[in-house]
Formats: C-alpha cells, structure tokens, sequence
C-alpha cells in the first residue's frame, strides 16, 4: 500500500483518536483496542507511532491543578506588568492556543468550585457519604454539607440511572438510544460538552466506571446529579428511548425524588440544611425537588421540605406551563383521600388558602375534582366564596351536600356571575334545566322574577345574537322545562311582569317559539296575557308578527289551535295560511265535512307540498275518494303541477275522464302510473292508459321525482319483470323498443322463477340482437346458469361492457369464489336501475372476470370463445386466476395473450397479495412465475417496468431485483420520463444498502432528480434522502460512489448535505462532505436554519465544534432571522458549558445580537432554560446587564419567572437593582 493511500486510510479517524488518547488520556494500548473493537480500525503500534509524529500529537504532562496554576500565574503578570506570559512544558513551547485550551478545558471553574478555596471533596466511610457544599454559590459565605445515606441504591441502578439521565443530554441523532451511548468515550464527550470536570480527566473516570466492573460511588453520581438538577436536566430519564425504564415508568418528578430519596438526600435533616443553604445553586436545587414533590403527589418529601422551612406558598409550575400554588396543586388531584393529605398538610403550614394562579384556586380545584371532604376543610378555614362557586358544583355534578356547604357559607345567590354572562347563579341553574337545585335556592331565598340574559335564537328572528332579558320563568319556558316551571309558579312567579326593560321577552313568545305546546298551555293556564306578550315581542326583519303568525310559520298547527282557543288574533291572511295547512291531514283522514268546512272558510285547493303524492287532490285520487275529488275540484283544484305516482282504481280512472281531469293529470304523470299499473298487475287501468297512448310519451323520466324510487323506468321493462310477454308484443307494436335494460329485466325473470322458456320466447318475439348486456350476462355467470349464456350468446347479446353486479356483502368480499349474488326477489325488482351501495358499477371491466371467480370453466371457455377480448381484459381475468390460483384458467388466458400487467383494484385495496401478476410474483418470491412471466414479455419495457423495480426493492427481495437488471442492463434508459421515483431513492428511502450497492454497480444516475408528480413528492437526490433518514452508512456509501452534495440551502430543499451529516453526528461522513467541498460557514436557511457550526453546538457534538473550529468555522456567523442563533446561543440555550467555554475560547461573542424573530440572546437563552452555571459563565465573562445590555437583561429575568425558574431569576436580579418595573 502507498503512503499517501495510507495516509488517506487514518484521516477519517483523526478526530476520534486525538479524543481518545489526548484528551481522555487513554494510553496507546488502550486507543487501540477501542479503535478496533468500535470502528474496526486495527493497527499496530509501530503504525500508530508514526501517525502521532505526522500528526504532532504529544502529550503534556499536565493536570488540571497545573494548568490553574498557569492560568493564575498569567493572570497575575498580566494585572502586574501588563504582559503576555509564554508557556514553557518540559523545555518545549507550548503554543499560545493550546493554552488558552487547556485552560478553557482543565482550568475552568464553575459555580460550584469558582467562589472557594479549596475544591470540592465527597469523602465514603461505612455509614454515610458526606457530600461537603463548599462556599461555592453566588451569595454564599460558608460551607454547608449533606450526609447522605444511602439505601438499596445498587450498582445496577446507580450507572442506569446516570446513562438514562446523560441519554437525554444531547440531541443529534446517533445518541437518541441508549443502546449507542455504550461506550465510555461517548460518555465523556456528554460530560465533557455538558459540565466542567473539578479535576483532570475526572469524566474520563467517571465513565469507565459505568462501562467497567469498577465501583461508581455514591459521591460521583451526586455530583453529577447536583449539576444537572441545578441546570434544569432531568435525572434518570432518557428524553430520546421510546420505552424507558425507571423505578416508575416514565414520570420523571417521581425519578428525580427516588434517585434523591434512595441515596439518603430527602431525610429532614438534610432538607433542612439545602433550605436553609443561601445562593443561586441551593436555591435552585430546592425549587426542583420541591416542585417535583408537589407535582408527583409525594406526602413524605412535601412534609419533609416544609418541616424543614420551605414556603408553602412557593410558585410551582405544573405540566401544562401553568404557575401554581402547591395548595392549588393538591386540589387538583384526583385521589380525593390523598388531596385532602395534602391539603392538610399545607395549611398546617399556614398555606394561603385564597392564593389563585392562572385562573386557579383551591377551592375551584376540589370543587372540580368533586372532593366533598377538602370544600369543607377550606370553608372551615375561611376561604373567600365567589358566587361563581355555585355555577361550578353545578357544573362539575357536585352533591347536593357540597352545594348546601356553600349555601350555609353565605355566599350570595343574587350576586352576578361575572359581567359576560351577567346572571345568578338561579338562572343559570333554571337554564342547564335542574329542577332539584332550582327548588333549593328558592328554599334559600333565591328570587324568582329576577332578569337574566337570553340568547333569543328562534331561526326566524334576524337578530339572533341580540341580548334579551327574561325571568326564570322565561328560561324554564324557552326549554320546555316543565317540572321548572311549576315549581316557579308554586313559589308564586309573576306570570305578566308590570316594570319590564325594553329588551324583555315574555315568557310565553319563548314558549310558543321555542318550549313548545306544553309550556304554553301552562302558561296560559297561570294566566299568561296574549296581548302583553305580543307587545314585547322582537322585531323580525323590522316588523313585529303575532304569535299566531310565528306558531304557523313553524307549521306548528297544535301550537296555532292552542293559542286560537285563548282568544288569539289573526289576520285574514294567517288565517287562510292555517286553513290551508289543515286541509291535508283532512283529506288524508277522508273526512269528508271538514275538509268541506275548511274550503269554505278559504283553504287554498291547489297548494303544493313536500313529499308525493303533493298535493291534497293527488291524495284523495290515490286514495280513490271520488267525493274529496269532487269537494276540491269545485274548490278550484286543477291538477297543474301535481305529481301523483298512481290511480287507486279504473274506475276512479274514469271518474277523472268524466270530471275532465284525466288528460291533465296523464300528460304529466301518465309513464309512472302506467308502470305502476302493470307492475300491481291492473289489467283494466293499464289497458285504459294504453288506450290513453301513454306508453307512446317520452320514455326519458329523469324529470320524475327521485323520490318516487321507480324500479324499472320503462313500461316495457315492467312488463318483462312480470313476465308478460304479451303485453311486451303490444308496446313494441306501439314503437317500444329492446334495450338493455329490457334484457336485464327478462334475466331477472328467469332467476326469478327459473323458467328458460319465458326467455326463449323472449328470444323468438324480439331478437336476434346486436346490443351489449353484459349485466344480464352477469346475472347467468353469478348463477352458473349454463342454459342461459348458451341462449344469450345465440340470441347475439354483445358480451362486451362493464358488467354491473348486485352484492349483499363488503366489497373486501367480493372475491370469494363462492360469493351468493342472488338479486331475485321482488324487492329487487329492477335493482340495475337502483343507485344503491350494494350494486358494483365500474369494478369488473368484463364478464370474464365474474367466470373466473365463480370458477365454472364451461361458462369461461364459452365466454372467452363467443368474441374477441382485449388484452386488457384478458389480462385483468388472468390476474384474478392468479389470485385464486386456478391453474386452469391461468393457462387458458396465457395461450390467448393475456396482458401480464393488469392490476384489479379490489385485489390490492382489500387483500394481501398484490393483483398484478408480476408483482405478486415478487412479493411471494415466486421465481418460477416471475421467469414465465418474463419469457411471455418484455417485463421492463412495460410502462410498469420501473414500478416493478420498486416494489422488489420495497420488499428487499434482492435475487428478483437481481433477475429484473438482468433483462435490461441499461437501466438509465429505463428510467427516463417515468413519473415514478428514481429506483436509487426508493432502495435509500427503504434503508436497503445492499440494493443501493447494486444499482450503483448496475450504473444509475446517483445525482438523478425528479421534480415532484402525482405519485411522489421530490426529495432531491438519494444522497439527499439518505441524509433526511439519518442513515449514515448510505450516505458514506453514495459519497465514496461519488454523490454531489447540496452546499446552499432553498426553500424547496432547506437542509444541505453537511446539515444531514452533522445532524447524524458522524464525523466520518462530515469530513467526507467537507473533503467533497461543503463549505463550512455556508448561509443557513433565514428561516429555522443552522450553519454547521451553530447545529455542532446546538447538539453539544463537541468533536465536531472541534473540527468546524478547525476548519475555519466562523464563530459569531450571524443566525436565520427566523428562530435562528449564534453557535453560543445555542450552547446557552441547551446548556452545554463546555461548548460554550470552547466557543468562547474561540472568541465568541456574549452580546450578540438575538435573531430577528423569535431569537434569544445567549443570556435570554440561559434563563429561559434555567442554566444556572451557564449564566454565570456568560457573566463572568464581561455580559453588559446595564445600559445597552439593561433590556437583554430585563428580558432574561421575565422569561426565567415565565418559565418557572424563579430562583434563577433571583439569582439574575442579585447583580443588578431591580424593581418589578425592571
């Protein structure tokens, strides 16, 4: 092997041995066994020799206590003599950069080692941990410890518990399982991007441990466990595994508290000394456990935390964002025994009990939750009553007990909810219609003639949203509440109010609009007053009506007799309108001298309906009351516009004829009474209509009502379905004609009774015929009527059309072999004309389909030879044979050219295996048939021919993508002006990396684009795609093959190549994308894009920041304008310290700029995620908080207390003044 072949083989490892044996300090016989065991990379040691000298790597004997003292020796010359101090190491320079590394990396202090002498210590003896909290926080002067005493926590539990809490930590993808966390080099990086090390190589150790059969102590988790907390990170919980596994599932307030409580931290003794602790950290600290132990409903911690001196009243943010007081909290929940506990416990402490949040308060909460015992505790203790109190016990299905509770606590029953819906507490009860605790506030004093607001939304009224007063008694009526309103006229409601507002409604306009017959008639009884109601009636359209006049336009003709018998007026007109209304329940009735009555009093005879017959004449004829005809058509009845769809009789045929009618009712409605007539088998009407020459009219009815559901549409049709051939003759002989609806009818006829001589007859009257059935022919094949095909295709019945099928099954069902189609009943008279669900239009393209699943090959053969088919419909039939696998039909329709490639939708819509029968071939890896399939035709020269390549490849069955390429090599050519996918992106999407391997050895387009079709939506290239899917290993695949990459994003593709690579966290294939020409400080998308710098550190992918940072990434590269930020920004956000002490280091700047929208400044970012050794880290590094920083500043503070990370806030306001003003 060459040198430079060499060379290029350790390049792509560079970065992760620098890690590894700089600085984790792992020795050389250590790097390589990790090199090989996790990337495969074997070398010797002679080999790894001569890499440290090309590369320079050597190894400063330094620890972290000897680069603090460099860093305070350099500090010291400076302040001095104002003079830069040169480092020397064992006689050799120490480059100014590395340095300012080293010092970044080992001689960091943090706020929990920055403001003592001395640095931290956890010492273990045989009875407890003594965890010592040195004079380390913002506002601390002495040390404080904890003894901790751990109990049960094992081994097992203690690492789990760690990894899961680190699983978390970062957010690029490779680290978004547990499962690739397993290594003790990927631990440290967590470590080493997320919090300082106290002492050199400290999370070196810390992580072999996890990995090792070495014991983690106690003191080294806990100070892990400390930071996170402190910083706002979950412990024990990985954010990213879909099915963690925790002492109690996934609720992580409840892990947080085991993890304290098993390593002794939650006993009084020690929650005493953290409360009592002053500073940022231990403030911090307390507001979390404290707030997990309220959220998770945990007595013990809550009980030892306010033993311990822990305000009551402290804010605490609940799951949904909401600031909450605990007692707030502890109404909430829905164990009523362990509320009250809790509860209890707080008021013990002196809880306020009147303190609301968001919205919320104690007392609203239990009221909620139904907690009978916990209303009482807080009314006992003196909690402020709200009238609205009362709305909620409604509202919430209360007690009785706890509504009465808030009685006797005096809230006032006549005081108004709120100004929105300004009623008591009454109305709204008489309004939600419960008559129970209606009946107890009226006991209480509640007064029934107070005014409450109603939505008058009768449909009538143009000003429905208009804001109307009533009494309870309006209420009650306005809901038909009937048992309401006789308890409010027991308790003496005024009826007919005398002082009223303008926009008062009487209670019966509501009734009579909107609670009906019932509600009226009691009001009415009460002595309601017509005239009094009516005078404060509300415009409709800008005029008033009568209650007479509302009732009729409702057609509420119960409504209009009640109010007529209590004296109510109408005018001439309503009146007519009401007669006319009552007109056809008479006639329907035959009553006869009411509906004569009614035409004297000036019902309108001719008035039209809904419905048929519709009209009052077209009912009395088909009812055949020759009386009512004659009463209506002396009233002026005519008949014009009348839809009548049958005479009851000839002789009421004949009266018509005599009264002059019949000529104008048949004109418009004689085809449907002559069908109607044959179909009932009246042989003197139909005669008499034949006479008439009705059969001769339009025989289109599409102008017929749809609500006539006529069966047949022709009365030649009626007459085939009955079997009336002689009838049949005479309608010819009048110019009827043959269609196909006429043989379908005659098929029917023969199913019906089995009878082939009414069809043979049939046959001799009327054929031969050149007209297509392929419904009727349906109907035989369905029936495997042999007899009846052999006379169709005698008679010259063209076979060809799309067959329409009756089925009384589920259309997944359709292709059972033995499927019962069996129309030939009465009901189903006619059903081909039917638009109904169960009859299949447009699925079978041809009647060969039925033959193959009905499985009779007599009927096939007999088919198949009578005319010639298409290959399409060949083919269609062959993919059904194939689904039923008949080996009889499958080569009957090969021997006579069936298309292979026909697809039948009900086949892949409703079963497993594919229709089209070469990929069915493909998806059971059936080479044989895929061999016959291929030798029959040119399988890849089909339009399908690269969906076929897809769908091999969707299945991952490589041998059959295998045999496709080999029947055309040239698969560029295949794929030219398809509309399908590019087969390279189909195997990437499928995540195949053997097929990928295979096309690109089979010469396709790597960097070949589709513009988005129907069918797909473009993803770019397969690089591209591979990238979106986060598979590193096809994109290390398509990049060695040569894949161009996409170095500039656009809104049709906003994330690059390098975006994807960084995004996956693969180092290798970064450099590979750098190394293709990706420009590493290339313009992030303005909306939500990174540059790659920015999305290195977002991650908290130190090895990469390293490498972008080496590469000449831009620091302080401006943020997208839209939700966009710096690379420290983003650092502070997430909270990764040693990120953002790299980018520092590097010169990033503190006061950046936040993005145009929805941006964060580094100290906003920080304080809105709670970071507490972040903002300290930002402070100290010179962060202006006044002046032009003053808004920065005031900003950070509010979003720390919107978040919930009040302390942080404190711990924000104690370097400035501040007033809640800002």
């Amino acid at each position: 092997m060459s040198k430079t072949s060499d060379h290029t083989e350790w390049e792509p490892h560079k970065a992760q041995i620098e890690q590894i044996y700089l600085h984790e300090g792992k020795t050389q016989r250590e790097l390589s066994q990790i090199m090989e065991n996790t990337y495969g990379f074997r070398k010797t040691k002679p080999q790894y020799e001569k890499a440290f000298e090309r590369w320079n790597f050597k190894k400063y004997q330094m620890t972290s206590e000897k680069w603090k003292f460099v860093k305070h020796r350099k500090e010291k010359r400076k302040r001095e003599n104002g003079k830069q101090s040169e480092v020397y190491i064992d006689g050799i320079l120490c480059p100014s950069k590395r340095v300012k590394y080293e010092i970044g990396r080992q001689a960091f202090e943090s706020t929990i080692a920055k403001f003592t002498s001395g640095r931290s210590h956890l010492t273990l003896n045989a009875k407890a941990v003594q965890l010592i909290f040195p004079r380390n926080l913002p506002s601390a002067s002495s040390s404080t410890s904890l003894a901790l005493q751990p109990t049960g926590l094992s081994q097992s539990q203690l690492k789990k518990s760690l990894t899961q809490s680190l699983g978390s930590l970062l957010s690029w993808k490779t680290t978004r399982s547990l499962k690739l966390l397993q290594s003790s080099s990927r631990v440290a990086a967590v470590l080493n991007a997320t919090m300082p090390e106290e002492y050199d190589g400290q999370h070196r150790i810390v992580s072999e441990k996890i990995y090792s059969n070495r014991e983690l102590h106690l003191e080294e988790f806990m100070r892990i466990a400390i930071f996170l907390l402190s910083n706002n990170r979950l412990l024990g919980h990985d954010k990213h595994d879909p099915t963690p596994e925790g002492y109690e599932g996934e609720n992580k307030d409840k892990l947080t508290l085991n993890l304290l409580r098993i390593s002794g931290g939650l006993n009084i003794s020690n929650m005493r000394h953290l409360v009592s602790t002053k500073g940022a950290t231990a403030e911090v600290i307390v507001e979390k456990i404290f707030a997990s132990a309220v959220r998770s409903s945990d007595f013990q911690a809550i009980e030892s935390m306010l033993e311990a001196g822990m305000s009551p009243d402290s804010i605490v943010t609940d799951g949904a964002g909401e600031d909450l007081s605990p007692l707030v909290h502890a109404a909430c929940i829905s164990n009523n025994e362990l509320s009250v506990k809790i509860s209890r416990l707080l008021l013990l402490h002196k809880a306020d009990l009147n303190k609301s949040q968001a919205g919320k308060s104690a007392l609203g909460c239990a009221i909620r939750s139904r907690n009978e015992e916990l209303v009482r505790i807080l009314i006992s203790n003196g909690v402020q009553l709200p009238p609205r109190a009362l709305a909620q016990a409604f509202d919430f299905r209360c007690s009785k007990n706890i509504f009465e509770m808030i009685l006797d606590a005096g809230v006032d029953i006549e005081e108004r909810l709120n100004t929105r819906n300004a009623t008591t507490v009454f109305g709204y009860i008489v309004h939600r219609r419960n008559t129970e605790f209606a009946q107890l506030l009226l006991s209480r004093g509640a007064n029934p003639d107070s005014l409450h607001p109603v939505d008058f939304d009768d449909p009538g009224f143009g000003e429905s949203l208009m804001r109307y007063q009533t009494t309870a008694l309006g209420l009650a009526a306005s809901k038909g509440d009937i048992p309401t309103m006789k308890i409010l006229l027991a308790s003496h409601a005024t009826v007919n109010q005398a002082e009223i507002p303008n926009n008062y409604l009487h209670p019966l306009v509501l009734a009579v609009t909107q609670g009906g017959k019932e509600a009226t008639r009691l009001l009415l009884e009460a002595g309601a007053n017509l005239q009094a109601a009516e005078r404060h009636e509300p415009l409709i359209w800008g005029m008033k009506k009568t209650l007479f006049e509302l009732a009729l336009e409702a057609n509420d003709l119960p409504m209009c007799q009640i109010l007529l018998a209590n004296g109510a007026e109408a005018g001439a007109q309503p009146m007519e309108d009401y007669y006319s209304s009552q007109l056809w329940e008479h006639v329907k009735q035959n009553d006869t001298e009411t509906v004569a009555l009614l035409l004297q009093f000036g019902a309108r005879a001719n008035d039209l309906r809904e419905g048929l017959p519709n009209s009052a004449l077209g009912l009395a004829i088909t009812q055949g009351n020759w009386t009512m005809i004659s009463l209506l058509q002396g009233a002026g009845a005519t008949g014009v516009g009348h839809i009548i769809p049958f005479i009851a009789s000839v002789e009421t045929a004949q009266f018509l004829e005599q009264s002059n009618l019949l000529s104008q009712l048949l004109s418009a409605n004689g085809l449907m009474i002559l069908i109607e007539a044959i179909l009932s088998q009246n042989e003197p009407l139909t005669s008499l209509l034949l006479g008439y020459g009705i059969d001769r009219q339009d025989r289109d009815i599409e102008n017929v009502p749809s609500k006539l559901n006529l069966r047949v549409s022709t009365p030649m049709e009626a007459a085939l379905c009955c079997g009336n051939l002689s009838l049949a003759q005479i309608i010819i002989s009048h110019g009827g004609q043959v269609t196909e609806a006429e043989i379908n009818a005659i098929m029917w006829r023969v199913g019906m009774t089995q009878d082939h001589s009414v069809l043979l007859r049939f046959i001799n009257m009327f054929g031969p015929f050149s007209l297509s059935a392929p419904t009727a022919v349906a109907m035989a094949v369905c029936s495997n009527d042999e007899a009846a095909i052999r006379h169709l295709l005698e008679a010259g019945v063209d076979l060809h059309g799309f067959p329409e099928v009756y089925i009384d099954r589920h259309y997944r069902e359709i292709l059972e072999p033995k499927l019962a189609i069996y129309p030939f009943t009465n009901e189903l008279m006619g059903w081909w004309n039917f638009n109904h669900a169960k009859k299949t239009s447009g699925v079978f393209h041809s009647v060969l389909e039925l033959a193959v699943i009905y499985g009779n090959r007599q009927i096939f053969q007999a088919l198949l030879r009578a005319t010639t088919w298409t290959r399409e419909e060949k083919g269609r039939a062959f993919s059904i044979s194939l689904h039923f696998w008949d080996r009889r039909f499958v080569q009957d329709l090969l021997d006579v050219g069936a298309d292979i490639h026909q697809e039948v939708f009900l086949i892949d819509t409703n079963m497993k295996r594919p229709s089209n029968p070469v990929k069915l071939a493909l998806s059971e890896g059936n080479t044989p048939l895929l061999w016959t399939l291929m030798s029959i035709d040119r399988i890849l020269d089909n339009i399908n021919g690269r969906t076929y390549m897809q769908y091999a490849i969707r299945l991952g069955n490589i041998e059959q993508l295998k045999i496709l390429l080999t029947a055309d090599t040239a698969v560029n050519r295949l794929l030219q002006n398809s509309r399908e996918e590019p087969l390279l992106q189909t195997a990437v999407r499928a995540g195949k990396v053997e097929m990928v391997s295979l096309l690109l050895q089979a010469g396709v387009d790597i960097d070949e684009i589709h513009e988005p079709t129907y069918s797909f939506r473009s993803r770019g290239t397969a690089l591209h795609l591979a990238g979106e899917a986060g598979n590193m290993e096809l994109m290390r695949i398509l990049l060695k093959a040569g894949a161009s990459i996409r170095d500039i994003p656009t809104p049709k593709y906003p994330n690059t190549t390098l975006w994807h690579a960084v995004e996956g966290g693969d180092v290798d294939v970064v450099n590979m994308v750098l190394a293709a020409g990706a420009d590493v400080n290339g313009p992030p998308l303005q909306r939500g894009g990174m540059a790659p710098l920015q999305q290195a550190a977002n991650q908290g992918n130190m090895e990469l920041v390293d490498l972008f940072l080496k590469a000449g990434a831009d620091v302080n590269q401006d943020p997208a304008s839209h939700t966009g930020a710096t690379a420290l920004q983003f650092a502070a956000i997430q909270g990764y310290i040693g990120v953002a002490r790299k980018l520092l280091d590097a010169g990033a700047s503190v006061q950046a700029p936040r993005a145009e929208r929805y941006g964060r400044t580094a100290l906003e970012g920080a304080a809105e995620h709670g970071r507490l050794d972040m903002l300290q880290l930002l402070l100290n590094e010179g962060l202006l908080i006044d002046g032009n920083g003053r808004i920065e500043y005031i900003r950070a503070i509010k979003l720390a207390q919107r978040n919930g990370h009040h302390a942080v806030a404190k711990f924000l306001k104690s370097f400035s003044y501040w007033t809640e003003c800002g």
